[in-house]
C-alpha cells in the first residue's frame, strides 16, 4: 500500500503487453514506501515535498484536489519526455481492470479520451487485511435500476441508499488520454482545456474504487479531512453529509461501527437482493491484475 500517493499509469502502444510506467506522486514526501520503490523500473517516484512545489512555482495547495491536478498535469509531462501515447491519472485507493490487454484496448480507439466503466468497492465486513481484498462492486445506477429500488420496501434498502444517493464515492469516472491530443489541461477526472471533448466510454476496461473498504480505511479517510491533511473542497452534499455524521461519532467506537454499517456496508440478504436486480457484481481479480 503506498500511503497517500497518486499514481499515474502512462502507456507506450511500442508495447501493448505492459504499462510502460508509473509515475507515483508522493503527497506526504516522508512516506518510507517512497523507499521501497525507489530505482524500480518502470517506476518514477516523484516526492511532493517543498522542492518539488516549488520548481511548480506554487504554494502547496492547502485542498487535496488542488494538489492532484497539479501533480496530474506534470505527469503529463513525465510521461511526454519519455514518449508515451497514453495516460491515466488514477488514486491510490483506485485499480485499472481488463479482460483483454490494456494496451490493446487503447490501441484500437480513435477517440482522444477514453472513459473507464465505473465500479465501486462494496464492504460486507469491518476490518479487511488489504482494502483491496472485497470483491464485491457496484454497478452503476441507470433510470431502471433506480425505478427497480423504488420499488423495494425501505426497511430491504437501509443502508443502501444515503441521501438519495446510490454511489458513495465518485460520481465520475477516469479516463485515459492520448497525448499527442491538444490537451492543454487535465483535471482529475478529465481534460478542463479544452473543455468538452469527445469521448468514447469503454465497458472493456473498468475503474476499481476502493472507497473505505473497513473500518480503519474509512476513519484515516474521514479524519483527514479534520485534521487538514487531506482537505477537500469539492465534495457532494451528500459527501459534506457524510463528513459532518463522522464528526459527530468520531471517537466513539459503539457510534463508529454503527455509521459505518450503515454508510458502507450490506448484509447478505441486501447483496443477494441487489445482485439479482444486476446492481452488485462479483470481480475476482488475479494476483497481477
Amino acid at each position: 500500500m503506498i500511503g497517500h500517493s497518486y499514481p499515474i499509469f502512462a502507456h507506450s502502444a511500442g508495447n501493448l503487453n505492459i504499462i510502460g510506467a508509473i509515475v507515483l506522486f508522493f503527497d506526504d514526501p516522508d512516506d518510507t514506501a517512497a523507499d521501497a520503490v525507489a530505482g524500480h523500473p518502470g517506476v518514477v517516484q516523484i516526492r511532493c515535498d517543498a522542492a518539488y512545489w516549488h520548481a511548480r512555482r506554487v504554494d502547496r495547495p492547502t485542498a487535496i484536489e488542488q494538489r492532484q491536478t497539479v501533480n496530474v498535469n506534470f505527469g503529463m509531462t513525465v510521461a511526454r519526455s519519455h514518449g508515451f501515447d497514453w495516460i491515466a491519472h488514477i488514486d491510490s485507493d483506485e485499480l485499472l481492470y481488463a479482460q483483454n490487454d490494456i494496451g490493446t484496448v487503447l490501441a484500437g480507439c480513435s477517440a482522444n479520451v477514453v472513459r473507464f466503466a465505473m465500479k465501486e468497492a462494496v464492504a460486507e465486513q469491518d476490518y479487511y487485511a488489504s482494502r483491496f481484498a472485497t470483491t464485491l462492486f457496484r454497478e452503476a445506477l441507470t433510470a431502471e435500476g433506480r425505478k427497480q429500488l423504488a420499488a423495494m420496501p425501505a426497511s430491504a434498502l437501509e443502508g443502501v441508499l444515503f441521501e438519495d444517493e446510490y454511489f458513495r464515492g465518485h460520481s465520475a469516472s477516469k479516463v485515459a488520454v492520448r497525448l499527442n491530443s491538444n490537451i492543454r489541461l487535465m483535471g482529475i477526472h478529465g481534460p478542463q482545456r479544452p473543455k468538452r471533448m469527445p469521448e468514447l466510454r469503454t465497458e472493456q476496461i473498468a475503474l476499481l474504487h476502493y472507497d473505505c473498504i473497513g473500518i480503519d480505511d474509512w476513519k484515516r479517510k474521514w479524519s483527514r479531512r479534520i485534521d487538514a491533511s487531506g482537505t477537500a473542497t469539492e465534495m457532494r452534499a451528500a459527501r459534506s453529509r457524510q463528513l459532518a455524521l463522522f464528526k459527530q461519532a468520531y471517537g466513539n467506537e459503539a457510534s463508529e461501527r454503527a455509521l459505518y454499517s450503515r454508510l458502507h456496508k450490506v448484509s447478505e440478504q441486501q447483496k443477494r437482493l441487489l445482485m439479482s436486480l444486476g446492481l452488485l457484481t462479483v470481480i475476482c481479480r488475479s494476483q497481477n491484475t
